[in-house]
């Protein structure tokens, strides 16, 4: 008697065995007919697929247009109507009344009167330079030249002090291996392009790449953005020891 109940339990021991390991089977073979998990099911969910997915596997959108209009309206991207070209944007704080604080965060590049770029492979880089005047007219619908002010907000939310939002502000890898670029703005150390240094050679306009960042304001300044410091200058089109007009080209950032 007790070995038929000993047979029995290990009857039902192998039973559950096998029931288990099926149950298993059955999970991971699911799995292999859909290895990259829902995500694949619904392409322009934001929620499961990254902007960077989108972009790197255009497979996926059947046609420009899908593109463009899957693009425009994420949190991530915006493309630009006028040439079609796409920027990435990052949200940083609050506004005043309460909305998002969004910038675009590239360089403009697209192109008119009163804009240049000192070589092709620069533009793509660092984006185009714009006088005073042009820059007003850089922004895409919707978006805007920040002033001065909102600038000042922008580097009050970043650090609390010229290093801390350089650091932050900047997509650089510093001497001391600190994180840069913290906040996503992405500011690229383009500099500006000068009118007597254009007039010489256009190469050698921008002189000053690799030194600070320089973004043109609404309201005549220029957030100068260096290694470690932060300031404002003020521009203008009058040279204040001359009766000529002085157009130096600028960096144009976004701001809706």
């Amino acid at each position: 008697m007790k070995y038929h109940v000993c047979k029995c339990f290990s009857l039902m021991a192998w039973g559950l065995a096998l029931f288990f390991f099926g149950c298993g089977g059955s999970s991971d073979s699911a799995a292999d007919a859909n290895p990259a998990g829902s995500a694949d099911v619904n392409p322009t969910g934001t929620a499961d697929v990254g902007i960077s997915d989108t972009l790197a596997s255009p497979e996926r959108i059947s046609s420009d247009s899908f593109e463009k209009e899957f693009l425009s309206h994420s949190a991530s991207v915006f493309v630009d109507e006028r040439d079609g070209r796409t920027y990435k944007v990052v949200t940083i704080g609050t506004d005043p009344d309460g909305t998002n604080s969004d910038w675009i965060a590239e360089n403009m590049k697209v192109a008119m009167d009163g804009s240049l770029c000192s070589d092709p492979a620069g533009c793509e880089v660092y984006g185009r330079y714009y006088t005073v005047e042009s820059a007003q007219l850089a922004c895409p619908a919707g978006w805007h030249l920040p002033s001065r002010a909102e600038y000042e907000r922008l580097l009050e939310r970043v650090g609390m002090n010229p290093v801390e939002q350089s650091l932050y502000l900047v997509d650089r890898v510093d001497e001391l291996g600190r994180v840069t670029n913290k906040f996503g703005f992405s500011a690229l150390l383009a500099g500006s392009c000068n009118v007597f240094l254009l007039a010489v050679d256009p190469e050698y306009c921008n002189a000053s790449v690799g030194l600070n960042a320089t973004f043109v304001t609404s309201d005549s300044y220029a957030l100068v953005i260096g290694l470690d410091n932060v300031s404002f200058e003020s521009v203008s089109t009058i040279e204040p020891t001359m009766t000529v007009a002085i157009k130096n080209f600028y960096s144009v950032r976004c701001k809706r």
